[in-house]
């Protein structure tokens, strides 16, 4: 299903909208942390989180034995769990340094344990979870998503999951649970939704194209009113109608980036969507909020400026990591 998180396995032909679906996504994801005009802000949050966790569903193939479950957990565990806490404690100690005050053990600590930027729903602010939030509700929704799978066929389990995930989000109101946990069951349901849109597009017909236009007319209209969903605060402005927003989002993305495949030069931005882990966990240690952001003079300013390096960061990254594994292939052919 992916590597280190959220990446289509390399062992299998890699889907280029896919790519450059999650290239958009991420792309926007970090435009968005910045940029607080209502428009862009509403269009971003309408779809970006969610569609990450709609296409693993769509690139993820069915779990047929607990053997398969098992090994799939084990390597979901340490590429995205561990990757979160990991990255958790990295930031916790970024800030430690630059800042001081809090010690590093207690926020990294209750980072990990809430994985949330909040204690809580209306609690302290934690400085150390930044968008790893992602990874733990990621890890523990496909959990959920395949662990069903084992007792009960898929095509049934997206009435489990969206009635899991409207509770958890009448419960998110009031309180929000460890680890992320009351995200990652509207995750797993976004996740079936990946699954069933592949389902659907090996029977295209009128009705499914009817049905795709009138889903992307509902988002337009939704954005057009503000409307939008945000995960990481739980704010879901009309409940599950806000899930559907953003399966709606989903879908116009996606006929966008197939769209954009079609044309050689636009098609190269899929590159980023092969890269956005390390993306990601180069954009939760840029250590902007924590240092550089007092510089910037406006959103605009500083979305560009925080989006300009950390492209060049993830293209210095994957020069060293090419020159690594250059190094240890080297190694290895000498000592054959």
């Amino acid at each position: 299903m992916l590597v280190k998180g959220f990446n289509v396995l390399v062992s299998r032909k890699r889907i280029v909208w896919i790519d450059i679906a999650k290239a958009i996504a991420i792309i926007l994801m970090i435009i968005g942390h910045e940029i607080k005009n209502v428009w862009v802000y509403t269009f971003i949050f309408s779809f970006h989180m969610p569609l990450f966790f709609i296409l693993s569903g769509f690139t993820s193939s069915e779990v047929c034995n607990v053997d398969q479950w098992k090994k799939r957990v084990k390597k979901l565990f340490l590429n995205s769990w561990i990757l979160a806490v990991i990255m958790i404690i990295l930031l916790a100690l970024q800030n430690w340094i630059i800042n001081g005050g809090s010690i590093i053990w207690y926020q990294a600590i209750r980072g990990i344990f809430w994985g949330s930027n909040f204690y809580g729903k209306n609690g302290i602010w934690l400085s150390s979870v930044g968008v790893m939030w992602f990874m733990f509700a990621f890890f523990w929704a496909k959990v959920i998503y395949d662990s069903l799978q084992l007792v009960i066929p898929n095509k049934f389990n997206g009435i489990i999951l969206g009635i899991l995930a409207y509770i958890s989000i009448l419960l998110s109101k009031y309180y929000w649970l460890p680890q992320a946990f009351d995200i990652a069951l509207v995750a797993a349901f976004f996740m079936w939704v990946g699954w069933f849109l592949k389902k659907l597009t090996a029977k295209k017909n009128s009705l499914i194209i009817f049905g795709e236009i009138a889903l992307v007319i509902f988002w337009i209209v939704c954005v057009a009113n503000k409307m939008h969903i945000e995960l990481s605060v739980r704010y879901y402005p009309l409940q599950f109608v806000s899930v559907i927003e953003a399966i709606s989002g989903t879908i116009a993305i996606i006929k966008l980036s197939k769209g954009i495949e079609r044309i050689s030069l636009l098609s190269k931005f899929s590159f980023f969507g092969k890269h956005t882990l390390p993306l990601l966990c180069i954009h939760h240690l840029d250590c902007y909020w924590i240092w550089w952001s007092k510089y910037m003079n406006s959103n605009i300013e500083a979305a560009l400026v925080r989006l300009s390096v950390d492209i060049v960061m993830l293209m210095v990254f994957l020069e060293i990591k090419k020159y690594i594994k250059i190094g240890i292939n080297g190694r290895e052919d000498k000592g054959k």
